[in-house]
């Protein structure tokens, strides 16, 4: 999700839900001789009032799941993940007194603050990654299919070095050409085909391409230079797949750890309001 101007109203309601949860939180520790606690009215409220704002945050999978349930847009419930998980971390911190406890609540600050962590991250990638794919990926592929279009630019640099191959002939004029044909047939063999398959390759470094490119075209005739034109071409086109698989790992990688961190934040909530509700 990209931050927008849409955004600007949620910014504004959590602003004033986080102002008022602070004026709230002053006179009431304040007037604790004891300090914050949990188990007290004011802690139970920002108890229920986090712990509901995580809960709707968690059925933003359900929404995901039921694509034709109208209860408003997809975007606005990504909106709703977003501030109200942000709004619902000071809120259980308020909830909890700043203070980690025993051994259950310790774990679910830690978990919570690695969730909240990651989901901040998580924006970041997700309003910067998408951008930079446009500037610096003019080729890019739907991501599913890259690797159907991979095996395509394998088969068509394969067609395009036999292509060339002269006709085996004792014609002395036709020995430059069978000649040409062999340097170019090796450095497809060495260089080229290797990085298409994602083995090791000197091309490997995009530094490196064009100037082995400008190099293998002095040494061919100069109908050979449309195929070199094309396999460079390829070869940047993989570069470009490359990076874009790269940077979908960092755009959606976090969600490893976002979301089974999320399920099992979700289980301990229960115990510890179980736990709490028994001994209250």
């Amino acid at each position: 999700m990209n931050i927008s101007r849409n955004d600007a109203p949620w910014l504004v309601a959590i602003a004033i839900g986080f102002v008022i949860a602070v004026i709230c939180y002053i006179p009431y520790i304040r007037s604790s001789p004891y300090g914050p606690s949990g188990g007290s009215w004011p802690g139970l409220i920002y108890a229920f009032v986090g712990t509901g704002m995580m809960l709707f945050v968690m059925l933003l999978s359900v929404r995901k799941k039921v694509p034709t349930l109208r209860v408003g847009s997809m975007y606005t419930w990504m909106q709703g993940h977003v501030w109200l998980g942000l709004l619902s971390y000071p809120l259980i911190l308020f909830h909890a007194g700043f203070s980690l406890g025993g051994l259950l609540t310790t774990t679910l600050i830690v978990l919570f603050s690695l969730i909240t962590l990651s989901g901040i991250l998580g924006l970041i990638l997700q309003h910067f990654i998408p951008r930079m794919m446009t500037e610096r990926l003019p080729m890019e592929t739907i991501y599913e299919q890259i690797d159907h279009v991979s095996n395509q630019i394998r088969r068509e640099a394969e067609v395009i070095v036999e292509s060339l191959e002269p006709e085996t002939t004792e014609n002395p004029a036709n020995a430059d050409e069978v000649a040409a044909y062999q340097r170019l047939q090796q450095f497809y063999l060495q260089e080229v085909k290797p990085f298409l398959h994602d083995q090791k390759s000197l091309l490997s470094s995009r530094r490196m391409t064009q100037g082995m490119f400008d190099q293998m075209r002095k040494m061919v005739p100069e109908h050979f230079l449309p195929a070199c034109d094309d396999l460079q071409r390829m070869v940047e086109e993989r570069h470009q797949m490359a990076h874009q698989v790269r940077l979908h790992h960092w755009l959606h990688g976090w969600l490893y750890v976002h979301v089974p961190l999320s399920v099992v934040l979700l289980f301990l909530v229960a115990v510890h309001a179980f736990v709490a509700i028994r001994y209250i």
